[in-house]
């Protein structure tokens, strides 16, 4: 199972040599937000306070904006080469923990101020070196998840066509209330399109296409009767917005292999306010009348199959 903050949080490579100056604030900035973010968005640490992911969520970058909101002002040119590293991880990082909160909220300026820090970043980074895969992905998918298409364009400009990003439509039409990322076949354009919740979606599963465990949770379904039946013609499955989401390839091949599960990107988590949750791969919620009545994580193949179907079933009966 994969939790995308962690993930997302150690995207940049980790190094051990400390700093000339022994003081950088950005290094300061990144250990903070290893240990503090990790722990205050862990699901035990969630289930112990508030139980809301979304809260836990605000209190890091509130916490993040009261110690470190400086940094945004720095210029990335007078960076060192570690610290510019530590940039991407750092910025990145609030970035896509920011993609929660609503535009027209306060903290939403300094969240979109973060990304062009981090936009900022990269630049400079392309100007000494290579960018790492990792770099690019942490940043761009950072300030995706934002939906600020002027920010995603000037960041696509710096990616250039080997990344093959594809081609963004945002027209879902007037008055959608809900709303959803669906890469077409050919993966050359990626729509957001309106969706309206039906009787029919009795489960929303949370997954990643590149993650192995939700991989084989649902090759496991598919041989599976009793599992089909849960979930075939019943079940939404979704990406958050984050660093996994935009595997584009991982996603052209999961669709194709399994195209009765097909997985779609939420356009934003405030559309969807039944999902408070830790987006762990793969999460499986049972829905009833907009509300999660039934959540199972993660995934057990082989031998412990027999528990993982039995743990599903029961809440599904428990719904009824």
């Amino acid at each position: 199972m994969r939790n995308l903050r962690i993930v997302w949080l150690l995207l940049a490579v980790a190094t051990s040599t400390a700093f000339a100056s022994g003081n950088s604030k950005l290094i300061e900035a990144r250990s903070w937000l290893r240990q503090y973010a990790n722990d205050s968005l862990s699901e035990e640490r969630i289930a112990q306070t508030s139980g809301s992911y979304r809260k836990a969520e605000l209190e890091v970058l509130t916490t993040y904006f009261m110690k470190y909101a400086k940094l945004t002002k720095l210029r990335a040119s007078e960076l060192s080469d570690e610290e510019l590293v530590a940039s991407v991880e750092v910025f990145s990082g609030i970035a896509s923990i920011g993609a929660t909160v609503a535009k027209n909220a306060e903290l939403y300026g300094a969240v979109r101020d973060v990304a062009e820090a981090a936009l900022a970043g990269y630049k400079e980074i392309k100007s000494r070196r290579m960018p790492t895969d990792e770099e690019a992905v942490a940043t761009y998918s950072a300030i995706f998840g934002l939906r600020e298409w002027q920010l995603e364009s000037r960041m696509r400009a710096e990616l250039g066509p080997m990344h093959n990003i594809p081609y963004i439509i945002d027209d879902p039409g007037l008055g959608a209330q809900r709303s959803l990322w669906h890469l077409d076949p050919d993966m050359l354009t990626m729509k957001r399109i309106a969706f309206e919740h039906t009787d029919n979606v009795k489960w929303i599963v949370i997954a990643f296409a590149s993650c192995a465990v939700a991989r084989d949770a649902v090759s496991d379904i598919r041989s599976d009767k009793a599992l089909m039946r849960l979930f075939e013609g019943r079940s939404l499955w979704l990406t958050p917005p984050g660093p996994d989401s935009l595997s584009f390839p991982d996603v052209f091949v999961w669709n194709a292999r399994y195209p009765q599960f097909s997985l779609r990107f939420i356009h934003h988590m405030d559309e969807w306010p039944m999902l408070d949750i830790a987006p762990s791969s793969p999460t499986f919620l049972r829905i009833k009348n907009g509300a999660v009545v039934g959540i199972h994580s993660g995934w057990g193949s082989g031998k412990y199959l027999t528990r993982t179907r039995k743990a599903l079933l029961e809440i599904e009966a428990n719904a009824q």
